[in-house]
């Protein structure tokens, strides 16, 4: 993990706060990897276990149709291009440079706007005084509320679980 910061996290340039929004992996939470991050003003959030899919923002919104586009890419190279063949008679993967160029083009197809939203979605803002965050965690909650049709005591334990995410 501090590997990965010193090489790709650092490599960026940044000259204010920053934030950093990543899930409840033991590497991520030591002592050493937040001393690596403290003098580039990089704050960390850390995503509690079974709470991935509501509270991350790629998998919310965009890793679907980005998965999606980068399988279409494949498929269409399995369809329409020339192989090459192992001598064992198989057909060899795509190489590592397309895959990549795959990945790239597919990251540049989504939309800015959906990577934003799927940021205020989860509850991630960039507003210091809390305005867009409130909002924003207010229209979740309704939504999180209304869209669960079932017992009393489900809606309940919905809105306690709404509650406890959005609320800072």
């Amino acid at each position: 993990m501090r590997e990965w910061i010193r090489q790709c996290l650092l490599q960026t340039p940044r000259n204010e706060q920053s934030l950093l929004v990543w899930v409840s992996f033991q590497a991520h939470l030591t002592d050493e990897v937040k001393a690596d991050l403290n003098p580039w003003k990089i704050d960390v959030a850390v995503i509690p276990g079974g709470l991935t899919p509501v509270l991350q923002p790629p998998d919310k919104c965009f890793n679907k149709p980005f998965k999606d586009n980068v399988r279409r890419k494949y498929l269409a190279w399995m369809i329409s291009s020339p192989f090459d063949y192992t001598l064992a008679g198989k057909k060899k993967a795509p190489s590592r440079n397309l895959v990549l160029r795959w990945v790239y083009e597919t990251w540049r197809e989504i939309p800015v706007e959906m990577v934003n939203k799927s940021f205020k979605t989860c509850g991630i803002s960039n507003s210091l005084d809390g305005t867009e965050m409130m909002s924003c965690t207010m229209k979740r909650r309704t939504k999180l509320t209304m869209k669960k049709k079932t017992s009393s005591r489900q809606r309940v334990k919905v809105r306690v679980m709404a509650s406890k995410l959005f609320i800072s």
